[in-house]
């Protein structure tokens, strides 16, 4: 592979449930876990991330693992292109 940087995103944790209470009023609970890995080819480093986030509340958009994951996948790339050098901060190198 000829590329400069390298990144792979893994959903390795999803959780789904919708609860109706007594009031017949539906709940949603989400619960998301993504792992990020980010090799660049230049310093031969890579650096893996993982990041959650739950919702709980009344039954949303904003609450389904869809929109979870591009918010996780969003604020993690974020990070990686307004700072890399804290995104690779405890990097591990590729022999």
């Amino acid at each position: 592979l000829h590329a400069d940087v390298v990144i792979g995103a893994v959903i390795t944790d999803l959780r789904e449930r919708t609860l109706v209470t007594l009031a017949g009023d539906y709940l949603q609970e989400s619960h998301l876990t993504v792992r990020l890995v980010v090799y660049n080819a230049d310093t031969r480093a890579y650096r893996a991330q993982r990041r959650t986030e739950n919702y709980f509340g009344e039954q949303m958009s904003s609450g389904d693992p869809d929109y979870l994951a591009q918010s996780i996948m969003d604020r993690m790339l974020r990070k990686l292109v307004v700072s890399p050098e804290t995104f690779f901060n405890d990097q591990k190198t590729v022999n």
